[in-house]
């Protein structure tokens, strides 16, 4: 078709990234992005359905991404490695552009590389891709080794995690701080008896809603912590 003749479309377009911006706190790991990308899409194409607004889908996402999954005829694994693989293709084509999109918070490598005690990281990215972020961000071995990053698949829970490194460490529940973004996975950890006295933390700058803010707040056994912060608690 001529270019005269052809439409000026955004691709992808601009209100998609807004709702995903609204809801990002509620989603606890990667491969379930593109889920509700498709689900937000055969909303928006199908006038007859209803739009779900943004607090909707932060209180049923899992539903809405089991359905999905149920629908397609896939499991999370199918999923996960889907995910891995395009980010594996990414990385294997333009290695620099990649890891530039996921840079680190300034001063977070510095204030890891000086921390006082051991620094584990448990996240919900693949092992492989967190160890090449961490080190591009140019958090050092030595303050951070390979087997302290603990990736999507290595666990069941950070609970888990966090209450395995203090037996192995042999650390009593006041030298352990934990530092977590999301509110729903700091508040399970809370009701976990094997983390009493465990030092908790709210990253106020990451993937947390005010209303998350200040239920952390309420709560006596959490500190919010501002990136400014942060430094001055792990140094």
């Amino acid at each position: 078709m001529p270019t005269d003749h052809c439409h000026d479309k955004e691709d992808p377009p601009a209100w998609i990234f807004e709702k995903m911006r609204s809801i990002r706190p509620a989603i606890e790991v990667g491969w379930q992005i593109p889920v509700l990308l498709s689900v937000f899409l055969d909303q928006n194409a199908n006038s007859g359905s209803h739009a779900m607004t943004a607090s909707e889908i932060i209180e049923n996402y899992e539903e809405l991404v089991g359905r999905w999954l149920a629908s397609h005829e896939l499991q999370e694994q199918d999923m996960i490695d889907s995910f891995g693989k395009v980010r594996d293709d990414w990385i294997a084509e333009d290695l620099d552009s990649w890891l530039d999109i996921n840079a680190f918070y300034e001063g977070m490598a510095e204030s890891i590389n000086h921390c006082r005690g051991d620094a584990v990281l448990v996240t919900t990215k693949q092992q492989r891709f967190a160890q090449a972020l961490v080190r591009h961000a140019g958090v050092n071995e030595s303050a951070m080794p390979d087997d302290s990053i603990f990736g999507l698949g290595m666990y069941k829970s950070k609970s888990d995690v966090i209450a395995e490194k203090m037996k192995e460490g042999d650390y009593q529940a006041d030298q352990t701080y934990f530092f977590e973004d999301r509110w729903p996975t700091l508040a399970k950890c809370l009701k976990d008896e094997r983390l009493e006295g465990v030092r908790f933390y709210l990253c106020s700058w990451g993937y947390c809603t005010e209303h998350e803010v200040e239920l952390a707040k309420n709560e006596p056994r959490v500190q919010v912590l501002r990136l400014a912060d942060f430094a001055g608690v792990v140094r």
